[in-house]
């Protein structure tokens, strides 16, 4: 059998199956119950307590954040040989792996998610952040008011998942309510887009305002319009900032997104001017 070449198959097994046939005989996880824990966290989109939701991206399905560190002492095993398992996983197409600072997202690419009920909330009112976000850019209602249909889309948006998702875990209620607000904020900031391209630098000012709106704003929509209408001025213009920062913390977070907007506005410039050089009609 061994020297009997096989080729790839795939074998649909249901989480149950495998919980059935792991051996749970020692504190030490079995190469079986680490994959079993892999998936579990991934199925939960499982984010560590002691990671700050408003520190990571958007987690899409299948996806969950962790640490070597975190993964060894659950499992009872080196933090060489949890390195060496992932990046088997990975060699083999099991998962794929995103460092960020110090943790780190990873995706079970070998979940075939398409029965599973996910917490993709914001595809059912994307249409609405896109409209509120219309009614901004045109001036069609000042903001006080878009600052209220953007709080009441979003408390929307989480009673939706809730009753979508009764057996709902801690973590699953985290990554939902940061994909609506990651989606909703990615709405907002067309008004300082210019190139419809999406870019590495959109997404990382994404997450710096996310972050910034949950530690220095409060989660106050109102606040975070005035600070995204202020924001070009501000970097690029030397423009008095309307907000107080009263922590460090909030100052680092502030400069964080400055410096992210540096690099977004230079990007999206070249690639609106690119795509105008591109789409330009030669006149005769």
């Amino acid at each position: 059998m061994k020297n009997k070449p096989t080729p790839k198959t795939k074998a649909i097994m249901s989480l149950e199956v495998l919980d059935l046939i792991k051996d749970k005989q020692s504190e030490r996880h079995s190469k079986l119950q680490a994959l079993c824990s892999l998936l579990d966290k991934a199925v939960t989109r499982y984010i560590p307590n002691n990671v700050p939701m408003n520190t990571i991206p958007r987690l899409e399905e299948c996806q969950f954040v962790t640490t070597i560190s975190e993964l060894a002492d659950e499992w009872h095993w080196h933090r060489a040989t949890v390195r060496g398992f992932l990046e088997k996983l990975e060699e083999l197409g099991h998962l794929e792996k995103h460092s960020l600072i110090k943790c780190f997202v990873i995706e079970m690419t070998c979940i075939d998610n398409s029965g599973l009920l996910t917490s993709e909330v914001s595809r059912h009112f994307i249409f609405m952040m896109d409209y509120t976000t219309d009614m901004w850019l045109t001036g069609k209602f000042d903001r006080k008011v878009i600052a209220s249909l953007c709080e009441h889309i979003t408390t929307c948006s989480m009673n939706h998942y809730e009753t979508s998702v009764p057996e709902r875990t801690l973590e699953m209620k985290r990554a939902a309510k940061n994909e609506i607000l990651h989606a909703f904020i990615a709405s907002l900031l067309q008004r300082i887009r210019k190139s419809p391209l999406v870019t590495l630098e959109g997404d990382k000012l994404e997450q710096a305002i996310c972050s910034f709106f949950c530690d220095s704003l409060c989660e106050d929509w109102d606040s975070l319009l005035l600070f995204i209408e202020e924001l070009p001025e501000v970097v690029l213009s030397g423009k008095p900032s309307s907000f107080k920062l009263v922590s460090d913390e909030e100052v680092a977070l502030f400069q964080q997104v400055c410096e992210n907007y540096r690099a977004f506005y230079k990007i999206d410039m070249d690639c609106y001017q690119g795509l105008q050089k591109h789409m330009k009609v030669p006149l005769e």
